[in-house]
């Protein structure tokens, strides 16, 4: 999988695959798709948009069916385009949308629902701070990382 897939998989899913300098790659898709500068801090308050916007690209991707591995190089992918592609069969689409969710305990609490994004996180509380080794060190506070977990409704 390239790093412009990568991009186009965490757009539609939300799951991270893209860390470090390769975040860029990720922001500047992002950028494309929204068709205008976005700031880092924007990115969670616009992730509905985002997946919205990423749909077509996403679908493609599955779809691919010469998709396999990093066959394929960044010029091949598929362009961002406002209508959703064709495919033979809804069969080519099925398997790969499923696989984006992560099953999460209704008395789950944000720290535990971090710790399944990021299975091989390592914590450290420090006055009331919860420090990981996410992304070069993000933080939480203890108070929002032991709060009860809300989960999004949709009606």
């Amino acid at each position: 999988m390239t790093d412009k897939e990568k991009a186009i998989v965490m757009a539609h899913t939300g799951i991270c695959m893209l860390t470090g300098d390769k975040f860029q790659i990720f922001h500047k898709y992002v950028e494309d798709i929204m068709g205008r500068p976005i700031l880092t801090h924007e990115i969670g308050f616009l992730a509905d948009t985002i997946k919205e916007k990423s749909k077509a690209d996403f679908i493609a991707l599955c779809a691919d069916e010469s998709s396999s591995g990093s066959k394929h190089t960044d010029a091949e992918l598929p362009k961002h385009t406002n209508s959703l592609p064709i495919t033979k069969t809804d069969d080519t689409i099925k398997p790969c949308v499923r696989f984006n969710a992560i099953i999460i305990p209704d008395n789950a609490t944000n720290g535990d629902v971090i710790k399944l994004m990021f299975p091989n996180v390592k914590i450290d509380i420090v006055d009331n701070t919860v420090l990981t080794n996410i992304d070069n060190g993000l933080w939480f506070s203890l108070e929002w990382w032991n709060a009860a977990y809300k989960k999004e409704v949709k009606e």
